[in-house]
């Protein structure tokens, strides 16, 4: 049987495939339901480990098939239960979408909200930071947030999490305007691009990538409502997510060339294209054979703290910071863990969400966490797709826009654990007040009209 051994990776491969049809038709066709968004995620980690499987020389540990066959499972079985718990007796396909109404000066306002929180962060990078070009200089704020040496002031971190989270009412509003009308929104449209720059001047891909992560689940689950979910894939559609996904990877590797992360001066043509390629491979797979690395040492020999601080590594630094606890003061969970290399390619240190589970609680958090994680998002689901009238009395559908800026927290696990990291800590609640603030200040009460697109 020592085939079936070295060919570990590519029945995982297989087990995923599975997985994702049972869910797509468990979740009467939709793709992109949370859980399929996280086991796509895993898929395409797979398709990149075996793309690599000679240099990265990647020979799939029992240990590394069990806790990802184990982790995976356990998410769909929580979303599977708690979907079923949360699905009303009683389901509508029927939505209606009412005529959101920004107030006079709401667009005004936000803007200049967003200018200014801009200003005062691009002074504080380029007072912190030396360097000759705005890439340069967002490099070298990277690495100091990296390893911790950064202290931005309240006056910037507050208004900047108020606009990150704020910007969906706008991004909602112009979604709408364009599925009923067919109109673009241009104000709406200047604040979904200010908060664009706004995320890049935190020297990191992550928030821009959330960000169009979030977006792209309003406009999912608008078009949704408006086919009554009736979403059955076809070549067409097909061919245009083939297209979706190849613009996120070229937007991936945009972004790292213009934080300033990447360079291909001297490079020939041929040499950049591998260089993308190898790029991209290792941010899509890498983490699977970081996780492979760390079960072979440390499987059998590692005892858990059992306190959470990888898992819930933001709660924790924020307790520590307010009671003057420096142990628990973390930077990011990734601390916790070492970078790696193999055949002299450096892989990072993200290592999938299952090591973060595995550092805190051992075996047993590689099934209760995922299976939580499953659990919560599958009755969000359940709310958002199954309940007929979920918008609230100034036109939006409020828990859409929460379970938009959290979808990466599951659809990004095979990078890294996001979800117990950021949606129990201060940032989830404060994001929660700030949304909820925004729609009162920024928005009209609705009336009783219904939108011809309902």
């Amino acid at each position: 049987m020592l085939w079936i051994k070295d060919m570990l990776l590519y029945v995982f491969a297989v087990f995923l495939v599975i997985d994702i049809a049972f869910l797509y038709y468990y979740n009467d066709r939709d793709f992109f339901s949370p859980v399929g968004l996280c086991c796509l995620g895993f898929f395409f980690a797979t398709i990149s480990s075996i793309y690599n499987i000679d240099t990265w020389y990647f020979d799939m540990k029992i240990e590394t098939f069990f806790v990802l066959i184990i982790g995976i499972i356990s998410i769909s079985l929580g979303f599977i239960f708690s979907s079923r718990l949360f699905k009303p007796a009683v389901q509508s396909k029927q939505y209606f979408f009412y005529n959101i109404k920004p107030r006079q000066f709401s667009y005004c306002v936000f803007l200049l909200l967003q200018a200014v929180v801009i200003f005062l962060m691009y002074n504080y990078i380029m007072e912190t930071t030396t360097g000759d070009t705005l890439a340069e200089h967002l490099f070298m704020f990277r690495l100091l947030d990296l390893a911790g040496e950064t202290e931005i002031p309240s006056y910037i971190t507050i208004p900047y999490l108020f606009c990150q989270w704020s910007v969906y009412v706008f991004a909602y509003k112009f979604i709408l305007d364009y599925a009923c009308y067919k109109k673009i929104n241009f104000p709406s449209l200047a604040i979904i691009i200010l908060n664009l720059f706004l995320n890049f001047l935190s020297a990191a891909k992550g928030p821009i990538i959330w960000f169009f992560m979030g977006i792209f689940m309003i406009i999912w689950v608008t078009y949704s409502r408006k086919k009554k979910w009736d979403i059955s894939l076809s070549f067409t559609r097909l061919l245009k997510l083939l297209l979706l996904f190849l613009g996120g990877l070229i937007l991936l590797v945009a972004l790292a060339f213009l934080l300033g992360r990447e360079s291909t001066e001297s490079m020939t043509d041929t040499q950049i294209l591998a260089y993308i390629a190898e790029y991209l491979s290792i941010y899509l797979g890498a983490e699977l054979k970081l996780l492979d690395n760390f079960l072979t040492t440390f499987f059998y020999t590692y005892s858990p703290n059992w306190m959470g601080y990888a898992s819930f590594h933001f709660l924790y630094s924020w307790l520590g910071t307010k009671f003057d606890i420096p142990y628990w003061v973390q930077n990011n969970s990734t601390d916790l863990l070492d970078y790696g290399a193999v055949n002299q390619v450096l892989l990072g240190n993200v290592y999938t969400c299952f090591s973060i589970y595995f550092l805190d609680f051992g075996f047993l958090g590689i099934v209760i966490l995922p299976f939580i994680m499953g659990g919560i998002f599958g009755a969000i689901y359940s709310y958002i797709r199954y309940v007929p009238s979920k918008t609230n009395r100034y036109g939006i559908d409020f828990t859409l826009l929460i379970y938009s800026n959290i979808i990466f927290t599951i659809a990004l696990s095979f990078f890294s654990d996001w979800f117990f990291s950021y949606v129990f800590s201060p940032w989830m609640l404060k994001g929660v007040v700030s949304l909820y603030i925004a729609q009162i200040v920024f928005l009209k009460r609705r009336g009783g009209e219904i939108d011809v697109c309902g």
